[in-house]
């Protein structure tokens, strides 16, 4: 497996989990090294509850790599990263220090494609397979959304 070391990867423990469970895991190779990995980990900025999109700052190269090239994305979100509409996951990725990042990706599922004569293939331009794992952020509510 690939992934992006992150706050939340290491917070999880994913990396000795994946171990004890005889699952290798990088954080470094080359593109087509991604690309052979079963399956790529990253953490997602914002889940938008309305419409079951993911949003990630992919400007740097090795998120976009591991969240597009293997043919499984595994999307880490922080339950408090969960908003209710479209609007307000800009409104929310436009707070940093720079506004929007240059590339903001929005995930609306696994990759899929139809030719001319409406044939629909997933998994060409992207993971074939997408899984959401919403890790709860504690506290006093309990890790829901604010």
């Amino acid at each position: 497996m690939a992934a992006v070391a992150s706050s939340l990867v290491r917070e999880v423990g994913l990396e000795s989990v994946l171990k004890e469970a005889g699952i290798e895991l990088s954080f470094e190779g080359s593109p087509s090294e991604v690309a052979q990995a079963g399956a790529g980990i990253s953490e997602v900025d914002l889940a938008v509850a309305e419409s079951g999109t993911l949003a990630q700052d992919v400007t740097e190269l090795r998120r976009r790599l591991v969240s597009t090239l293997p043919p499984v994305h595994i999307a880490l979100v922080r339950a408090s990263n969960i908003v209710e509409t479209f609007s307000e996951a800009l409104e929310r990725a436009g707070r940093g220090e720079g506004g929007i990042p240059g590339y903001l990706a929005f995930i609306t599922g696994p990759s899929r494609t139809g030719d001319i004569e409406s044939v629909l293939t997933i998994g060409v331009h992207g993971p074939g397979e997408l899984l959401i794992v919403f890790v709860g952020d504690g506290g006093p509510d309990g890790g829901r959304p604010r």
